[in-house]
């Protein structure tokens, strides 16, 4: 706004666009209506174990999928682009035709060469957490998996009892151990792992932690961290200071007095920093950057982890 006037960037009446200066009061008093709006909107949340997100559409007896995202569409296209993918099938983009009706055609598929999904399955577990609430998991292995505690695996969850609780199931259900155990988070995901790897170190191999939220006492000092405050509380209020104080990351951190010798155990893990400048969050990196991160992190794993390349 700009003395009293609301400042609209348009391209009504102008193809190139330009720059509309609206008194918004003058305005709504001579507003009259140019076209109906569109019909009432029926708006469905569905509570059931199978949900519209995780259940499937067919047409014609072809299975579209499992997750369904709209991708592209308006009221007045003809066809709908939407992208499918579930923990087996990597995303596909379909189009499809509300008015010929015929199966959904797929125009672009991701590839992954050497991948043959009919070698795995996918279970959902439950693991009790620490207030007797059942989490529900999703466990994604080979179907010849081995019940020895020694296979490799990785671990994404939300919350931090929660977290802990579903590391403790499958090392106990010996899908895998502590010490081959990998845990992954990104953004409020690198909060969580930081944090799970602060206050229950003992249950996991390895940690990968991306753009993680880890001075929790400042955030809303950085960037647009103050518009989250509503979600994780303003370290300002002395309400919510102390209960932020309890998970922040970085000061739950223990200091040691650093020397080395040449037998100090306190030294094998190995711990890599990986600095991408000017990149901000991760939107819009280029293919080449995230393979090359990705390359990281995966050597990253399997040192940690003590897994070889040939290992299944």
């Amino acid at each position: 706004t700009h003395g009293g006037e609301w400042l609209f960037f348009t391209n009504c009446g102008a193809p190139r666009y330009h720059i509309v200066a609206v008194d918004i009061e003058a305005a709504i008093s001579r507003a009259r209506e140019t076209a109906p709006g569109p019909p009432a909107y029926r708006v469905v949340v569905a509570e059931s174990e199978h949900t519209l997100g995780g259940g499937d559409y067919a047409k014609g007896g072809h299975r579209v999928g499992d997750k369904l995202l709209l991708k592209y569409m308006n009221h007045e296209d003809s066809e709908v682009y939407f992208r499918f993918e579930s923990f087996l099938t990597p995303p596909v983009i379909y189009r499809y035709s509300p008015q010929t009706r015929e199966p959904p055609e797929p125009v672009l598929a991701t590839k992954i060469a050497g991948l043959d999904t009919s070698e795995f399955m996918i279970e959902q577990l439950f693991a009790t957490s620490k207030d007797g609430t059942r989490v529900p998991l999703f466990v994604v292995r080979a179907k010849e998996l081995l019940f020895d505690g020694e296979s490799g695996a990785a671990l994404f969850a939300n919350t931090f009892d929660d977290f802990a609780a579903c590391a403790e199931l499958l090392a106990e259900r010996k899908y895998t151990s502590a010490r081959k155990l990998a845990i992954h988070g990104a953004s409020n995901g690198g909060l969580l792992v930081a944090a799970a790897a602060n206050q229950r170190p003992e249950l996991f191999g390895c940690v990968l932690c991306q753009v993680g939220l880890l001075d929790m006492l400042r955030f809303h000092r950085f960037t647009i961290g103050h518009f989250w405050c509503a979600e994780y509380g303003s370290p300002d209020d002395a309400d919510a200071f102390g209960h932020i104080r309890a998970y922040s990351p970085y000061h739950n951190m223990a200091a040691q007095l650093q020397h080395v010798f040449g037998s100090d155990v306190r030294h094998l893990n190995p711990i890599l920093v990986r600095v991408e400048t000017k990149a901000g969050h991760g939107s819009g990196t280029a293919t080449s950057k995230r393979l090359e991160a990705a390359a990281d992190m995966y050597t990253f794993v399997l040192r940690s982890l003590g897994i070889k390349l040939d290992e299944r």
